[in-house]
Parts: C-alpha cells; sequence; structure tokens
C-alpha cells in the first residue's frame, strides 16, 4: 500500500495536481503527519465516500513554484519485497544538504536528522528533494 502512496504522491505532483484521493492505512496516516510537518504535503483529511461509505484521505499537496517542501525528485528505497536497512552508523553517512531520508524506525517514521539525534537505524523508505 506505502507503493502506491509513493506512486499517487509522484504522479500528482509531476501532473500539477492540488490534491489526490487515498484508502487510508495506520503506515500511510503517519507518513501524513511526517510530511505534513516538514511542509511537503499542505494537508490532509479523512472523508467518507458517499456511495461506498468507506474512508478515503484527501492529501493536498503544495505548489510546484513553492522552493521549500515541493517534492521535485522521489526515491523508493524499499518496498515489500526488497528492504534496505541502514545501521545507526551509517545514518551519519547520508548527505541531508540535497534532501531528506525517510527512515522506518521502532520510534515510528523519521528523518535522517531525527534518527542521528536518536542514535537509531532503521529500514530506509525513501528520499525526497
Amino acid at each position: 500500500m506505502l507503493i502506491l502512496f509513493f506512486l499517487s504522491l509522484k504522479s500528482a505532483h509531476k501532473n500539477n495536481r492540488l490534491f489526490f484521493y487515498l484508502k487510508p492505512t495506520k503506515q500511510i496516516l503517519e507518513l501524513l503527519i511526517l510530511l505534513h510537518k516538514l511542509g511537503y504535503v499542505s494537508s490532509f483529511c479523512l472523508l467518507k465516500h458517499n456511495k461506498s461509505k468507506k474512508l478515503i484521505v484527501r492529501v493536498g499537496l503544495k505548489d510546484r513554484f513553492v522552493l521549500f517542501g515541493s517534492v521535485d525528485k522521489l526515491c523508493v528505497f524499499s518496498s515489500f519485497f526488497v528492504q534496505k536497512s541502514i545501521t545507526r552508523k551509517n545514518v551519519w553517512f547520508l548527505n541531508h544538504n540535497i534532501g531528506e531520508f525517510f527512515l522506518s524506525t521502532s520510534f515510528g517514521y523519521l528523518t535522517s536528522c531525527s534518527a542521528r539525534k536518536l542514535n537509531v537505524g532503521g529500514e530506509l523508505m525513501f528520499f525526497i528533494s
């Protein structure tokens, strides 16, 4: 389900859409909270679909011309079949000046800067610049 989230985020940004819809999961909601705090996503809200009465998430994107927080490049490292992990020693070698690396850790989803402060490693999820 995370791959669908990443693909939707990337294609919505490339096509200059203001928002897109997804089926909510706990992981997607945690990632949306983190992306909203960092400024990559302008808003998100839970809605009930009219016909099916199921919950969906509406994700609002920032304008492409905003310098901070726009998703110019999104690269996914881990998927369902391939999982790339990084140790706490190697977190220090990630260059955060070119973008943000996101990790799945025992503390939840963190950026590489937060993982350095907590001195933890984890699964390397994706990169946004």
